[in-house]
């Protein structure tokens, strides 16, 4: 074989290798020369600029690692853009969402009162909970306020009917307020029904919202009763304390009643409806809510109370019937089903009206 000489190597030599392969260099044959020294295990090598004692193949591998640095550069520098832009995307549409009050998503969570509108974060058993405590507020505030005018010695007694309407209207609008996002603060049987009916709610969560509606009306006029005990031990008038439980028609007619509980729970209902289907302002929304409840016991509230709500009636008049009075008449559960058949028909009919004609 004969010995060739290279400035770089000695290609008779073939003790070099590359220091990644542990094979060494060998020469190959092409015709009557021989070619550079190439590695048998990689194949790399042909070229002499290869070889990392050149000052040429330093030179070239410096500049294949800056080349794959810059494109690994700029393929993080797209993936970081590529996601910071999904999730600025993702706060302006949470951010609309929540402007707007209209966080729709499935199965009837966080319904904005009735309209059907849901954000879906919390579980059956936590929208229970603020439907409970909810109506528990409700009754509380609202009863309490029957209980301040009709119970003698009261600092309210025989005050002026517009007390009343503005604690239950002030009672309605503060729990709206306070779960309106998270169970949609329904707390009415009534309007629970009548938003699964039209599809705004799922069935399968109707009976714990009023298993809750229910078990918060007993326990927010337990809390009415606990602060008037010393007056309703002095009241005498059976038909004022049953008064401060439940509802009672003043012209002892069921028809009369049916139709007032009927055409007042219609019009709470129907505009409930139409004031949180605006996507503009659900706070706003049940603040006229409360004002929408506030004048229609001043306006309607005459003949029998009103309730406009069965858990808002027969919860406490459960109650009345079971605590001992000194001076405790009649529960008047002959009248009981009225204020349970009457709100829940007519809350259907407004969502059905509105379902047809303005949805």
């Amino acid at each position: 074989m004969p010995k060739t000489l290279c400035a770089v190597y000695d290609l008779t030599r073939p003790q070099k290798w590359r220091p990644e392969c542990p094979q060494p260099m060998v020469l190959e044959r092409i015709g009557t020369c021989y070619s550079p020294p190439h590695c048998c295990k990689c194949g790399l090598g042909n070229n002499i600029s290869d070889y990392p004692g050149s000052s040429a193949g330093l030179q070239h591998t410096i500049v294949i690692k800056q080349t794959i640095f810059k494109i690994n550069f700029h393929i993080v520098k797209i993936v970081m853009k590529i996601t910071a832009i999904k999730c600025m995307m993702k706060i302006l549409l949470f951010s609309q969402a929540a402007t707007s009050g209209r966080l729709r998503v499935e199965n009837g969570r966080r319904l904005s009162y009735i309209s059907g509108v849901e954000t879906m974060h919390d579980s059956l058993i936590i929208r229970c909970v603020a439907e409970f405590i909810g109506t528990a507020i409700m009754v509380a505030l609202g009863n309490g306020s029957v209980a301040n005018v009709e119970l003698k010695g009261t600092k309210g007694y025989h005050g002026s009917w517009l007390l009343i309407g503005w604690g239950y209207g002030v009672g309605v609008m503060i729990p709206a307020l306070m779960f309106g996002t998270i169970s949609g603060a329904q707390i009415n049987p009534a309007m629970t029904i009548a938003a699964a009916v039209v599809g705004n709610f799922p069935w399968q969560d109707v009976v714990p919202y009023i298993v809750a509606q229910l078990l918060g009306a007993i326990i927010g006029q337990l809390a009415v009763v606990l602060a008037y005990k010393p007056y309703y031990e002095q009241t005498t008038d059976t038909t004022a304390i049953l008064g401060t439980f439940s509802t009672i028609d003043a012209a002892d007619s069921k028809l009369n009643g049916f139709i007032n509980e009927f055409l007042g729970t219609f019009l709470l209902v129907l505009g409930a409806v139409a004031m949180t289907s605006d996507k503009i302002d659900p706070r706003a929304d049940f603040i006229g809510l409360g004002f929408l409840v506030m004048c229609l016991v001043v306006s309607l509230g005459g003949p029998t109370g009103p309730a406009l709500n069965p858990a808002r009636d027969i919860g406490p008049r459960l109650l009345h019937a079971i605590w001992p009075f000194p001076h405790k008449g009649s529960s008047q559960f002959d009248y009981s089903w009225v204020p349970i058949v009457a709100p829940i028909a007519g809350a259907i009919c407004a969502t059905v009206l509105w379902k047809v004609v303005f949805s």
